[in-house]
């Protein structure tokens, strides 16, 4: 069954993009599954189908369905704990990063329909972010939760958490809503 599925058939994936994810997963584990989908040597600056990237997702979510959800919010932590941004994306605050995040995301991403995520700033200590993307919900979770971690203030206490008032995209809604808050 496909689970994650590209919101049209022309959209392709970046391989510098795909690269931040497969460092995070451990290679061995889905060695065949990124061969199946053409993905077991990726080029930094070549563009592939995103829907072979989705599959490769589809496969992680399909190994182990109990377990699924935390292993994409741990690869979602270890891409942001691993990356290694541009000077001028390290010395960001929390606030630019993700006011900026969506063209981050644009610039791996091409096609008719890419998706994309809208940011709001809340208060002074609560971001939301609306997300239409076709990635799996709790590997963007894990992505938002390392972002808190690695740009907020060392020591600081915070919270990932999704939207309770409204249904996330893989639970029907037309987008997922998470929020980071802290003190």
């Amino acid at each position: 069954m496909i689970k994650f599925a590209a919101f049209s058939p022309d959209c392709e994936s970046l391989g510098q993009g795909m690269m931040m994810f497969m460092t995070a997963i451990t290679h061995d584990e889905f060695e065949g599954s990124l061969k199946k989908h053409g993905l077991d040597h990726v080029e930094m600056e070549k563009w592939y189908p995103q829907q072979n990237w989705l599959d490769v997702l589809n496969d992680i979510a399909a190994s182990d369905p109990g377990n699924a959800s935390q292993t994409f919010v741990s690869i979602g932590m270890k891409v942001i704990e691993t990356a290694r941004f541009p000077a001028e994306i390290n010395n960001m605050d929390i606030y630019t990063l993700l006011s900026i995040w969506n063209n981050v995301y644009s610039t791996n991403h091409r096609g008719k329909d890419i998706g994309g995520m809208e940011y709001t700033k809340v208060s002074d200590k609560h971001i939301q972010m609306k997300i239409r993307i076709p990635f799996p919900d709790d590997l963007e979770y894990g992505v938002y939760w390392g972002i808190a971690r690695r740009f907020l203030p060392p020591g600081t206490n915070f919270a990932v958490t999704y939207d309770e008032a409204a249904p996330r995209r893989e639970h029907g809604g037309p987008n997922t809503i998470i929020h980071v808050k802290w003190d």
